[in-house]
């Protein structure tokens, strides 16, 4: 059975969830640089496909709307999907044993609890349920993407 105070259980989920969000940020991230070229000065540029597409509003020499086609450079990142991983909630059910409310000098008692092991039939049996949620994934993808299909 592991021993741990109710702030050291809370604060050591709080930096897995942390962590595990970063990694799906830089993961993320990392997805959509393989879409751009950068130059030396660090811009990026999209990463383009010339595409054979037809122009509909063109007016022929009769003045009639006619159809052609022409040559477009669609961005790579416009033509694939971005569904990503995102990690949305987490809940977690605990099972303790509160051992006992201990004295803290620098500020409130601490409740220390036993984790693991068996703790049926025990009288201080608790449960923890705790949950983390996530907000909401950036908006600037999705304006990016906007703004790139727009410029093709």
């Amino acid at each position: 059975m592991n021993i741990c105070t109710l702030d050291e259980l809370l604060q050591a989920i709080s930096n897995a969830v942390s962590n595990a969000n970063s990694f799906v940020q830089k993961a993320a991230k990392d997805s959509h640089k393989e879409f751009f070229n950068s130059s030396a000065d660090g811009i990026l540029s999209p990463k383009t496909i010339p595409m054979l597409l037809p122009n509909r509003h063109v007016i022929n020499e009769d003045g009639k709307q006619g159809e052609t086609e022409s040559v477009q450079n669609i961005s790579e990142s416009t033509l694939t999907h971005h569904n990503q991983i995102v990690l949305d909630t987490m809940t977690m059910d605990i099972d303790c044993l509160v051992e006992e409310l201990q004295e803290n000098k620098d500020g409130p008692a601490l409740l220390v609890l036993k984790l693991g092991g068996d703790l049926r039939g025990r009288s201080s049996v608790g449960r923890l349920n705790l949950s983390f949620k996530t907000s909401s994934p950036p908006e600037g993808v999705a304006r990016l993407n906007d703004e790139l299909l727009k410029s093709t």
